[in-house]
């Protein structure tokens, strides 16, 4: 029970942070704007911190979904 508490609480931090700090971000927009879809994505996720961040988070996510359809 302890894990899915954890996720829920992980889940909720993401979205937190998508709605208070991705949205609307202007890097991304013009990343979008110049490249592809997945490039733009690359730059969240290898070059921005608040992407390490929710890549740190989701893979959060995963240990918890693998633990709990181990249980």
């Amino acid at each position: 029970m302890a894990k899915v508490e954890n996720s829920r609480i992980v889940r909720i931090h993401i979205h937190d942070v998508l709605d208070h700090k991705c949205k609307g971000c202007l890097i991304y927009r013009k990343n979008l704007k110049n490249t592809s879809v997945s490039e733009a994505g690359n730059y969240c996720l290898f070059e921005c911190e608040v992407g390490k961040e929710l890549k740190r988070m989701g893979d959060r996510l995963l240990y918890y979904s693998f633990w709990e359809r181990m249980a």
